[in-house]
């Protein structure tokens, strides 16, 4: 009897100890989640996040140069500095988006641009493609190639210029460079010879796949997206959401020194009169945005000079759904961001170009100046040591000097988040 009293007492004592054990885990999920309750969710997130794995400390002669250049197809400069335009939901219908303003429609980009960033293409420092065409592949030559391009539509054949990444390899042989992108096109004008380049575009164009192979949940990405249903594009084309999971695992995995990341969901939306489809593809490639700031972040701590570019290979017509040959559809913007540019500002340059993007990557690698007539000039040419100035969105007070920086407003940061911005000041 006394053995039974002793085997129920014992029962309790574990009942009681499991359930202050679910007790003290359920204190402890509470309380993560009023911490991260500060932060907005974004509605429907995409599921293309890569988890970023813990910072590996390179070999001293590992260290090398990083540039990840991310191209968001057709773009507005209107939204990404005046946020969710109403006169568009008039006619193509509501977005179903709880964000409005530009830091808050795109938190990560305002982030890397307020901490110690540019943000350019606003009225203060307007941004322009070159091609009067006003349609993708001139854009993405010209982006590529650092020059006015030749390229007029988007049938054009390969380039038989070189173009920065030829010379980049040409002048530093050991380096690894990787072009992902959902439209199948872009390597046409990407580089003169693209066989020492990974290049995956579309759903089924690749070269060099050892580099995708080797790694199991590269691999596996990979084939997703090859059996993928190409909408909201057609034919070849590969949706956002598996190019971006396969250039996040790939820059994390092969870490390469040179990304060129092109999403293109924002252009096919757009081409169907789909704003709110638009606005959402936009949401998502922020997600994209800050989870490359974030890495690059922890590869700078490591001594690696990493420099983020995100920018539009064009902009979109009044009308909105189309683009080519429209003279306002040449208006884009760029962010620029990481080593070469938390030192600098622009200083009193009244317009830019897509062709001075290249140049500006030459001059961070020290590559020799483009002096073709039809060459760019590198952004950060005419410089002097930054200001930032940290706006709280609480308390509008302070005005930063907009022409100077290239921007509307700066929204300050305490902190980041691969989710979005983290609370205001």
């Amino acid at each position: 009897m006394i053995n039974v009293s002793i085997k129920v007492a014992q029962a309790r004592a574990r009942r009681a100890l499991v359930s202050d054990s679910r007790g003290l885990l359920t204190v402890a999920a509470l309380t993560a989640l009023l911490l991260l309750s500060c932060w907005p969710r974004i509605e429907n997130p995409p599921n293309h996040y890569s988890k970023i794995p813990q910072p590996i400390r390179l070999r001293p002669s590992a260290l090398s140069d990083l540039v990840v250049l991310m191209v968001l197809d057709g773009v507005r400069w209107q939204d990404v500095f005046q946020g969710v335009d109403p006169l568009l939901e008039r006619r193509f219908g509501p977005v179903h988006q709880s964000a409005r303003q530009p830091h808050e429609l795109l938190p990560n980009l305002y982030r890397l641009a307020s901490n110690g960033g540019m943000l350019i293409g606003n009225d203060a420092a307007p941004m322009f493609a070159s091609s009067p065409s006003t349609v993708s592949l001139p854009g993405y030559s010209e982006i590529f190639s650092g020059r006015t391009p030749t390229c007029e539509n988007n049938d054009c054949p390969n380039t038989r210029e070189p173009t920065l990444l030829d010379e980049w390899i040409e002048k530093r042989s050991a380096d690894r460079l990787a072009i992902i992108s959902s439209w199948s096109r872009i390597p046409r004008v990407a580089a003169k010879d693209t066989s020492r380049i990974t290049v995956s575009a579309g759903r089924t164009d690749l070269s060099r796949p050892e580099s995708i192979y080797q790694d199991a949940e590269l691999r596996s990405q990979y084939y997703r997206g090859t059996s993928s249903d190409p909408w909201p594009g057609a034919d070849n084309y590969r949706p956002d959401r598996f190019t971006s999971a396969i250039a996040l695992r790939y820059l994390m995995v092969q870490r390469p020194n040179f990304l060129f990341v092109g999403l293109g969901d924002t252009d096919e939306f757009a081409h169907r009169g789909d704003y709110d489809g638009y606005i959402g593809a936009l949401r998502s490639a922020d997600v994209a945005i800050g989870v490359v700031g974030d890495w690059l972040e922890t590869q700078r701590a490591q001594g690696r000079r990493a420099m983020f570019i995100v920018t539009a290979d064009h902009g979109r017509s009044a009308g909105f759904q189309h683009h080519g040959g429209t003279p306002e559809a040449s208006r884009v913007w760029a962010l620029l961001s990481g080593f070469g540019v938390m030192e600098h500002r622009i200083s009193n340059i009244p317009s830019n170009r897509l062709a001075d993007l290249a140049p500006t990557i030459r001059a961070q690698l020290n590559l020799p100046k483009d002096d073709d007539s039809r060459a760019g000039e590198s952004l950060l040419q005419n410089v002097s040591p930054a200001t930032i100035y940290y706006v709280s969105r609480r308390a509008n007070r302070e005005k930063p000097p907009s022409r100077a920086l290239g921007l509307s407003s700066v929204v300050g940061v305490r902190a980041s988040s691969p989710f979005g911005k983290s609370c205001p000041e």
